[in-house]
C-alpha cells in the first residue's frame, strides 16, 4: 500500500459523519414542526399535504440512517463508539417515525374534536427535537462540549416531566368529561405523544454514552 493510500485509510474521515447526524436531527425538527402545523389547521387538504411532506421526511431519514451505517462500516479510526453512533441515528429515525405516526392518526378522520392539550404536547415534542438537534451539533467537538450537551439532555428531561403532568391532567379530564366513543382514541393519541416524548429522553441516554466515550 503506497503512502497516499495509507493516509486515506487513517485520515480523520469520520468528520463526514457529522453532517449525516445533524441532518437526521434537522429532519426530526421539521417533522415535529409539521405536526404542530397539522394541529393548527382544520383544512383536510392542507392536512393531507402536511402528512405527505412528513412521509417524505421519513424517507429521507431512512436513507440518512442507512448512509450513516454504511459510512461507519467503512471507517477505521473514529473518536466515538461505532455502535453508539449507529444506535443514535436509529433512535432519531424511530423518533421521527413516532412523530409521523401521531400525524397519521390525527389525520385518519376517525377523530372528532381534537383536544387543545394535543397542541401543548406537540409543542413539547418540537422543543425536545430542537434540543436534540443542538446536542448533535455539538458532536463536532464532543469532548469539549460535554457541559453544553449535558445541559441539553437535562432540558429534555425537564420537558418530559412537564409532559407527564399534562398527560395525567388530560387523562383525568377525559375520564370525567369525555364521550365514551372518543375516549379510547383520544387516550391512544395522548399515549402516542407521551411515547414520543419518552423516546426523546431515551435518545439522551445514547447521547450521554457517546459523550462519555468521546476522545
Amino acid at each position: 500500500m503506497n503512502r497516499t493510500r495509507l493516509l486515506d485509510v487513517f485520515a480523520p474521515r469520520y468528520h463526514s459523519l457529522f453532517p449525516s447526524i445533524e441532518k437526521s436531527a434537522e429532519y426530526l425538527v421539521l417533522s415535529a414542526e409539521g405536526l404542530e402545523i397539522l394541529l393548527q389547521t382544520s383544512d383536510f387538504e392542507k392536512q393531507s399535504g402536511i402528512v405527505s411532506r412528513l412521509n417524505e421526511f421519513q424517507t429521507i431519514s431512512d436513507s440518512l440512517t442507512n448512509d450513516t451505517y454504511s459510512l461507519l462500516r467503512s471507517l477505521i479510526i473514529i473518536p466515538f463508539d461505532k455502535n453508539d453512533i449507529n444506535q443514535l441515528v436509529n433512535q432519531i429515525n424511530y423518533l421521527l417515525e413516532s412523530v409521523n405516526n401521531i400525524a397519521r392518526m390525527l389525520h385518519s378522520g376517525r377523530i372528532g374534536v381534537k383536544l387543545p392539550i394535543y397542541n401543548e404536547l406537540a409543542g413539547i415534542v418540537t422543543s425536545t427535537a430542537k434540543e436534540l438537534s443542538v446536542c448533535c451539533s455539538y458532536f463536532r467537538n464532543a469532548a469539549g462540549n460535554k457541559r453544553e450537551i449535558s445541559a441539553c439532555c437535562d432540558n429534555i428531561s425537564n420537558y418530559e416531566k412537564s409532559a407527564n403532568e399534562i398527560f395525567y391532567s388530560a387523562l383525568f379530564y377525559l375520564i370525567e368529561n369525555g364521550e365514551q366513543k372518543d375516549l379510547l382514541i383520544k387516550k391512544k393519541i395522548l399515549e402516542m405523544f407521551m411515547n414520543c416524548i419518552h423516546q426523546s429522553n431515551m435518545v439522551t441516554k445514547v447521547i450521554k454514552e457517546v459523550v462519555i466515550k468521546a476522545v
